[in-house]
């Protein structure tokens, strides 16, 4: 899509988006729930006489097969209904037919280590391997917001890690940094892949650190989401304390959601909407529990991987959050000073997962550092 940027002759130049698009469900026999109903429009080059020009994508997913139509609404500068003015907006429709094989990805489980894992694979397999690591208590569609802007140019997967989400639990409670590398080690070479490039957020980013640095034979690209090799006592202690918190679940899922809402202000409630419906579950008593190991808290403990990150060989880039302390300046140092090359990147005014909170300024950074080019 594209828009000249202008505003109205006298008018201030706004602070949103030149262009922001909204997607809804029009018609059909059932429910439709995006991925992201408002997904960022990212940036491209300009087209023609055009000063803005970019693509948004999504996923729909939808409950029964079917005849759909979807509504998609592009705003200006001028924002939702033209702020009053009339002016201006587009409006689109998109049929959909839906047959029972359709869909964005597909679910697929794998047996490594002897636990079945769950894991998403949006196709394309015939492009380079782009593996997707969650963090603690998340899960594989932690990236659905994500994928999508990948999928054309790799062969996305994202895994549920064991303990979480869809994969099966280890009966040992064996869930250290070092066990999910294990997996993700028997995942790369039970599928016989290459040239893989790797992103994880928060746990899922101290696994792909690791993983990195015994395997850059097997690595191309590594992006860690605002982790580092160190997990602090204290880190390790809140989520002890959360798991604990929560171990009573919640009464329905939009109790959940409300309870995501006040401790994610920043993250749009489509993702924290996906989050709570893929990553929880219906306890036998009613209650909606997440789908996780209680005792994830037990390899959740104090970490110190710099054994393994300072023999990362492949292109490197740290994209962090602004207001999170998870890798503090000295450790930013430090890795500047050990991995050839590393680029860290921080986004202001952005906690944990600045890929939920300020999405289009993760992908225009993320997809300049596989592109080759420096965000």
């Amino acid at each position: 899509m594209s828009d000249d940027a202008k505003t109205a002759p006298g008018g201030q130049p706004q602070t949103t988006p030149p262009v922001t698009i909204a997607w809804s469900q029009y018609r059909g026999p059932a429910k439709v729930a995006f991925a992201n109903a408002k997904p960022v429009v990212v940036q491209e080059a300009a087209n023609g006489a055009a000063v803005y020009s970019g693509r948004a994508s999504t996923t729909a997913t939808f409950s029964e097969p079917g005849e759909y139509v979807l509504h998609v609404t592009a705003n200006d500068w001028s924002g939702e209904g033209g702020r009053g003015f009339q002016c201006c907006w587009t409006n689109g429709e998109v049929k959909v037919t839906v047959s029972t094989t359709s869909a964005a990805y597909t679910d697929r489980f794998i047996t490594v280590n002897g636990l079945k894992l769950h894991y998403l694979d949006w196709g394309n397999d015939s492009k380079p391997p782009f593996i997707m690591l969650h963090g603690i208590s998340r899960v594989a569609h932690q990236f659905d917001h994500l994928a999508p802007y990948f999928k054309d140019d790799y062969h996305v997967i994202a895994i549920d890690m064991r303990g979480h989400g869809d994969s099966e639990w280890s009966p040992e409670g064996a869930y250290l940094v070092e066990d999910y590398v294990k997996d993700l080690e028997a995942f790369v070479d039970k599928l016989d892949l290459h040239g893989l490039t790797l992103l994880g957020n928060s746990t899922g980013g101290r696994v792909v650190q690791v993983y990195a640095g015994l395997h850059p034979d097997r690595v191309a690209r590594l992006i860690s989401e605002d982790v580092g090799p160190e997990r602090t006592t204290d880190i390790a202690s809140a989520f002890t304390r959360q798991v604990e918190q929560e171990k009573n679940g919640w009464a329905s899922e939009d109790e959940l959601i409300a309870s995501l809402k006040r401790s994610n202000a920043k993250t749009p409630e489509e993702i924290l909407r996906a989050y709570a419906h893929y990553g929880s579950k219906r306890r036998e008593d009613g209650r909606i529990v997440w789908k996780r190991d209680p005792n994830l808290a037990k390899g959740f403990i104090p970490t110190e991987l710099w054994q393994y990150v300072s023999k990362i060989k492949c292109l490197t880039i740290y994209i962090l959050g602004g207001n999170s302390r998870i890798v503090p300046a000295e450790t930013q140092q430090k890795l500047k000073a050990i991995i050839p090359g590393v680029q860290i990147v921080v986004i202001p005014e952005t906690g944990h997962y600045p890929d939920q909170e300020a999405s289009a300024e993760f992908l225009r950074i993320a997809k300049a550092f596989l592109s080759g080019t420096r965000p």
